[in-house]
């Protein structure tokens, strides 16, 4: 339909309604791009936001999982003085068992 009009007003030379016809094609399809964007970018901001929830319940497990390391019967586990686990540079070599 639009492209017989578009055609018809070719023929006849008809310059306005030809740019008139086109600037409608134009806009019609750049409406249609921007509403298929918009629904992607929708989209992507659900699946980003399932991801950082699921990274902040893991972050809390995390947390409580380390709470049970406060109280850790080989010291510390926060480091003090840039040592590991917050024991001395000796404790951290391994010693074989004596009886």
């Amino acid at each position: 339909m639009i492209l017989r009009r578009i055609t018809m007003a070719l023929k006849r030379q008809d310059w306005i309604t030809v740019s008139i016809e086109t600037l409608i094609v134009v806009l019609g399809v750049f409406l249609g791009l921007q509403a298929n964007n918009w629904n992607e970018a929708r989209v992507e901001r659900g699946i980003v936001m399932r991801w950082l929830r699921g990274m902040i319940g893991e972050a809390r497990d995390a947390k409580a999982a380390l709470g049970a390391y406060r109280h850790c019967p080989y010291g510390n586990p926060r480091p003090r003085n840039g040592t590991a686990f917050g024991t001395p540079a000796s404790r951290n070599v391994l010693r074989p068992l004596t009886s």
